[in-house]
Parts: structure tokens; C-alpha cells; sequence
């Protein structure tokens, strides 16, 4: 699931632009539009969200970590510089 995560975040960057904020929703909704036979349940794909960002508060709580994300309070978060290729 990190995959969709980070392919999703590479996606909404892509459209938007590299500065623009995204929100694990806004993820959320790019992979069900894109991969609409796979049942995500929402709070999974959350958890992988937050897992995804070293500076978000919860992360210390998951097994599994990724360097994809910064997160920037609020529930916004911005790609890694270098991850958008």
C-alpha cells in the first residue's frame, strides 16, 4: 500500500503543483478514482499516510516507517523534495 501512497502523492503533485499541500483524503480519493477495484478501507490507508511523514506525531506508533512526507500540521502534508521523478 506505501506504493499507492507515494503514487498518489507523485500524481497530486504532478497535477497541482510541487508546493501545493495535500491531505490524506485528497490521496485518497486520487487511488479510488484511479484503482476503483481495490477495497482501501479509509482508516488504513491514513495510518499509511502518517507512517509516511518521521515529523508527524503518531509516527512512532507504526512498525512501519517511509520517508515520503513532511508533515506540516493540520493534516497537510508536502512530498519529499526528490521523490517527484
Amino acid at each position: 500500500m506505501f506504493d499507492l501512497v507515494l503514487d498518489a502523492a507523485k500524481t497530486f503533485v504532478n497535477t497541482y503543483g510541487e508546493n501545493k499541500e495535500f491531505s490524506a483524503a485528497d490521496l485518497y480519493h486520487i487511488v479510488r478514482e484511479r484503482h476503483p477495484e481495490l477495497d482501501i478501507r479509509r482508516n488504513s490507508w491514513s495510518s499509511h499516510v502518517m507512517s509516511s511523514a518521521p515529523n508527524h506525531p503518531s509516527y512512532r506508533h507504526y512498525t512501519s516507517h517511509r520517508n515520503y512526507f513532511r508533515y506540516l500540521g493540520e493534516g497537510k502534508y508536502s512530498l519529499e523534495p526528490g521523490l517527484n521523478r
